[in-house]
């Protein structure tokens, strides 16, 4: 919910060359229409307050220059980067006005409850723990070819556009799994497709959502909530996996099943639908011309640190540990 700031005649003086509106008046999800200013002296807006808020301008170009933009920049609280949007911008649908987690949340969901869910499906088709393992191992394998692939050549389309096809992909996976009992099948969509057996987020929208959070001014608070409620939906998916127990009394076991997986491509459409409202932004409009530069050392060295840790993790990922729980 979005809230707005006012101020009676009193505590606005037009002329104002210190500002007024300061960091401790204003809660999260408040939004402030600056006047603006007509020249470099004057000011309304705490800089502290303009550092932490999603920032819009008319023109950044003469708001760098004078007003409330000017003296953030001044006080080095701010730079003119961090500018989220220029006005025309989010009117022109080319960015957006605020990050939605809805996305996260409906996808993390369906992540949690199909993790548990796999394992089970695959020993109701009769197969065995190698067969488990090689598909589990097989989404990990097409998740992580995807992500290369996005981060080699995904700059030549818009974000919008792959987010799409990544949602698209989801529904047909869970339409895939539905409809087939072999292996080799099976075998093959788990590698193409966006399952995820470890129930946290390891697919190829993975680094589509990082792409698009990390436009945002509070990038910190925004990658925060991003995965506090993805891990709580999550959570919540994986309480859900029961019901097909619950189903039981009216449906086989088997087809009780492959519900959850016609629900995971209902989820699908769910994502493709919330994510029509993105603006169609061009992955590559910002794309420097070194990615990395001094940083490429720094990240090798994270990505080998992440290395291990996921290889430890893939030792006891959700769908192996329910596996094992579902085999004692």
């Amino acid at each position: 919910m979005t809230e707005t700031l006012l101020l009676s005649r009193t505590d606005v003086e037009p002329t104002a060359q210190r500002y007024f509106i300061t960091r401790e008046m204003v809660r999260p999800g408040t939004f402030i229409a600056a006047v603006g200013a007509d020249n470099e002296n004057k000011q309304e807006i705490d800089p502290r307050l303009l550092a932490a808020a999603t920032v819009v301008t008319d023109l950044t170009e003469q708001a760098s220059k004078i007003g409330d933009l000017h003296h953030a920049i001044v006080a080095g609280t701010m730079s003119r980067d961090a500018v989220h949007a220029e006005l025309g911008e989010i009117v022109a649908g080319r960015k957006r006005a605020r990050a939605s987690a809805e996305e996260t949340i409906v996808r993390s969901f369906a992540d949690g409850f199909i993790a548990i869910v796999l394992p089970a499906y695959l020993l109701a088709l009769g197969m065995g723990q190698l067969e488990v393992g090689f598909i589990s191992t097989a989404t990990l394998l097409g998740s992580a070819s995807m992500t290369l692939a996005v981060g080699r050549w995904g700059h030549r389309f818009s974000i919008r556009r792959l987010l799409l096809t990544a949602a698209m992909l989801m529904a047909a996976t869970g339409v895939a799994f539905a409809g087939c009992s072999a292996f080799w099948p099976l075998l093959v969509v788990a590698f193409f497709g966006t399952l995820n057996p470890s129930s946290g987020d390891a697919s190829v929208f993975m680094p589509l959502d990082h792409t698009m959070l990390a436009t945002a001014s509070d990038r910190t608070g925004v990658f925060a909530r991003y995965s506090f409620l993805g891990t709580i939906s999550g959570a919540v998916g994986a309480l859900a996996a029961g019901l097909p127990e619950w189903l039981g009394a009216r449906l086989s076991m088997l087809e009780a099943l492959r519900l959850m997986f016609v629900l995971y491509a209902a989820v699908g459409v769910a994502v493709w639908l919330l994510y029509l409202r993105l603006p169609e932004a061009h992955a590559g409009e910002q794309r420097p011309s070194v990615p990395l530069g001094p940083s490429r050392g720094i990240v090798w060295r994270l990505a080998a640190l992440f290395s291990v840790d996921s290889f430890a993790g893939g030792l006891v990922l959700n769908s192996l540990l329910a596996l094992w729980l579902f085999e004692r």
